[in-house]
């Protein structure tokens, strides 16, 4: 969008099987992170789980998860920096 690309025509044939494997790998990626919180907060552990906004939020902002959110932050920054940066039209 801040690009302004033209759009190109998709020559047939071309990108399915790799766009299908990139799919199968999120889609993948997606079943083994269900299958660990169904397998650490599952059925049998009912008891334990606690849904509520707070607690989440607790966990989520807490030392443990401070690096992830930090380093994220940096490469979304960075993302944006670089996007305005090619979008830039030399005088």
């Amino acid at each position: 969008m801040l690009l302004n690309v033209r759009s190109e025509e998709d020559a047939p044939g071309r990108g399915g099987r790799a766009l299908r494997r990139v799919a199968l790998a999120l889609v993948t990626i997606l079943v083994l992170q269900v299958g660990a919180v169904v397998a650490r907060f599952g059925p049998g552990r009912a008891g334990e789980f606690d849904a509520s906004t707070r607690k989440m939020a607790e966990i989520l902002f807490s030392p443990h998860f401070l690096y992830a959110f930090e380093a994220t932050s940096i490469l979304i920054l960075a993302a944006l920096v670089g996007a305005i940066a090619l979008a830039r039209k030399e005088p």
